[in-house]
């Protein structure tokens, strides 16, 4: 198992340096982080301060990063014998003078570089930096870099650390903690064997009485990777959760157990219904039926609603279709005809555009786009969002033309983006110049054509007619 995710956007400039990230130090690959990590060792004590804040303070989106980073340390490692003593020149600086302090020692980077800036001693402030970040993190994600972190000397150099760091982020670590008792590494299988049981998390049924839903979903999910067949029943049985978020993960887990859970799904689905589940349907066919049951009641509810919600819709009455279609979206989040909703909601921001109300138009534009995105309405609805966010922004005294024109891309007969297109660009008030210009030529021109005129008529010989007789 790997910290080294999905790598997501850099949203610095690479070579903006450390004094001017500070806390906006975001999405960073392993080439940025080595960079800030280099001026660690800068003479001036202020860029040192900025790279350690900088690396201390990283959030998940760097977290592709620090693995990469990581791995590239494990390569260069110092040895044990030199990293020990940084290791505790960094607790002395930090106030400390035991091996065994629950000290803080990445307090004591700065002043401890502040004396001694060796290769040695930069090599250990750097992932002692990291671990504080992946402490702040404290997810799934980040227990599963921490681990790395055991694997950068193979004399326990990092014991220590990693004990505390995972004393200190608690149970916000128990799904890597979970997921990490199978690792291929012996240190990294203590260490989390060891927090689970200081958690005491040991029983899977004691897992199952978390109250918070995103932690309990996350070590369902951990039962799963590897499977955990100890814990398979506790997973089966919470595919009836109430909380949706636990109730998806769970049907994940399910899934991955595969024929293995068939035995309690069948006897879930007798508790549910009454009835023995067929004994032809294999594990699959099984959980969905299973499924079917369980959500039935919500389902005619939320069906309920959304006739409801039509109806309002139907009849004009778009604030009443609104606080149906809220309702519903609130309690059946995973309503499988949700797609139905989406004309509603564009008609409510095409209404509240009218009314001038840009905000809420914008929201409903969105949760139209959100509900049925690959609909034949999408393309006009983009148009509508990008005309509203770009009427957003000048009332906020931005113009934002590349709105304006991504309306026009999604729907080119899209009059009002055209309008304020031609209007705010300049292009308008360009030809209006021009067609002044013109009618001041074309008035020039008439008017020296009128004395001309005169002139030839001046000009001409006074004849007189001689009279009769």
């Amino acid at each position: 198992m790997s910290c080294v995710l999905v790598a997501l956007p850099v949203r610095i400039r690479a070579e903006v340096a450390p004094t001017e990230q500070r806390l906006t130090v975001r999405g960073l690959r392993a080439p940025e982080l080595a960079r800030i990590a280099a001026a660690l060792g800068a003479a001036a004590p202020e860029r040192r301060e900025a790279a350690a804040r900088a690396l201390s303070e990283l959030n998940a989106e760097s977290l592709p990063g620090i693995g990469q980073r990581l791995a590239q340390l494990r390569a260069q490692r110092p040895a044990a014998d030199a990293a020990k003593p940084a290791i505790a020149a960094f607790r002395h600086a930090a106030g400390s003078r035991r091996a065994d302090d629950a000290v803080d020692v990445a307090q004591g980077v700065l002043p401890a570089l502040q004396v001694k800036r060796d290769p040695t001693s930069l090599a250990m402030a750097e992932p002692l930096l990291y671990l504080r970040a992946l402490e702040r993190m404290s997810s799934r994600e980040a227990g599963l870099c921490m681990a790395e972190l055991l694997l950068l000397d193979e004399r326990g150099v990092w014991d220590h650390e990693l004990k505390l760091a995972r004393e200190r982020a608690g149970m916000r670590l128990l799904p890597a903690l979970l997921e990490l008792r199978s690792h291929g590494d012996s240190r990294v299988r203590n260490w989390a064997l060891a927090g689970v049981s200081a958690l005491g998390m040991e029983d899977p049924e004691s897992v199952a009485q978390l109250e918070d839903a995103h932690l309990l979903a996350q070590a369902v999910l951990a039962y799963s990777r590897p499977l955990d067949f100890a814990a398979m029943p506790v997973v089966v049985r919470l595919v009836a959760a109430d909380k949706l978020e636990v109730r998806d993960a769970a049907r994940v887990g399910v899934a991955r157990f595969g024929k293995n859970a068939i035995w309690q799904l069948r006897e879930l689905y007798q508790q549910l219904t009454g009835q023995s589940a067929d004994k032809a349907w294999d594990a699959e066919r099984t959980a969905r039926e299973l499924y079917a049951s369980l959500d039935r009641p919500a389902t005619e509810q939320a069906q309920t609603l959304l006739a409801k919600g039509m109806q309002h819709f139907v009849g004009g009455e778009l604030e009443a279709m609104q606080r149906i279609y809220d309702r519903l979206l609130a309690q059946h989040p995973a309503f499988m005809e949700r797609a139905k909703m989406a004309a509603g909601y564009a008609a409510l921001g095409r209404m509240r555009l009218a009314q001038d109300r840009l905000g809420e138009a914008r929201d409903a534009f969105q949760r139209a786009l959100r509900l049925a995105p690959e609909a034949q309405t999408a393309a006009p609805l983009r148009a509508e969002l990008a005309f509203v966010e770009a009427e957003l922004a000048l009332v906020s005294g931005v113009v934002d033309l590349h709105r304006y024109r991504a309306a026009l891309r999604h729907a080119p007969d899209h009059a009002a983006a055209a309008d304020a297109a031609d209007r705010l660009s300049g292009a308008r008030a360009a030809r209006e110049r021009g067609y002044k210009r013109l009618a001041a030529g074309a008035a020039i021109a008439l008017l020296l054509a009128w004395i001309a005129v005169l002139l030839r008529a001046r000009k001409k010989p006074f004849s007189v007619r001689p009279s009769a007789g």
